[in-house]
């Protein structure tokens, strides 16, 4: 068994010191726990993109509907102007995602089971 020598000894003991000091620089952090940090509510902030949509959103909460609306005269006398469309046919393929040409085919046909009681 080799004694081992006292270069590699020292080369061991720095490295071991590089990578404690390459730790606590890039993973230990500012060292300020989470939970004394302090930050602003979210629409206090003035660098929130949409703060004004945000405002109006959170407005609409306040909006209540009055129902005798749609029981009214003038509610009930409003005329519908819908066009009926009329059938166009088949449109598209059976199945889309068969290969071209295969069209006319469907899938694998399930068989039926017998139950039995």
């Amino acid at each position: 068994m080799q004694i081992p020598s006292k270069k590699n000894i020292i080369i061991f003991v720095a490295i071991f010191i590089a990578a404690f000091i390459g730790y606590t620089f890039f993973f230990k952090g500012s060292g300020v726990p989470a939970s004394l940090t302090t930050e602003k509510p979210l629409l206090a902030q003035s660098n929130v993109k949409g703060k004004d949509l945000l405002k109006v959103l959170l407005s609409l909460n306040n909006i209540k509907l009055d129902e005798e609306v749609f029981f009214s005269g003038l509610f009930t006398s409003l005329e519908d102007f819908t066009i009926a469309l009329p059938e166009t046919g088949p449109s598209g393929r059976k199945n889309p995602f068969a290969p071209i040409g295969k069209e006319g085919e469907s899938g694998p046909k399930a068989t039926p089971t017998k139950v039995i009681k």
